[in-house]
């Protein structure tokens, strides 16, 4: 399972890639959106994918062990996510 989770991840980075975009002589509050919109995208498609996978490889009744490891990658998910907007606005304080 998490080579199925590692290998969707980098497939929907990929796709996330192609949500990036901002026009020439963009400001940083634009390109902090456009990142923010690769990220968003990734992470949606990635969660949907973790679902189908979970769902495939152990079941789709609800007190399956398989929707308990997705809800840990949608916590690891979340977290990461969190960790990288925090980091943001600390080096936005910061200057």
């Amino acid at each position: 399972m998490p080579f199925w989770i590692a290998g969707c991840g980098i497939i929907c980075s990929a796709i996330g890639f192609f949500f990036v975009s901002t026009k020439d002589n963009a400001s940083q509050k634009e390109l902090l959106h456009a990142l923010h919109k690769g990220t968003a995208s990734s992470s949606v498609l990635v969660l949907g994918a973790s679902a189908a996978i979970c769902g495939a490889l152990f079941g789709t009744t609800y007190d399956n062990y398989g929707w308990k490891l997705f809800t840990c990658i949608v916590i690891g998910l979340v977290c990461g996510i969190m960790i990288g907007e925090a980091t943001e606005v600390s080096i936005a304080f910061g200057q």
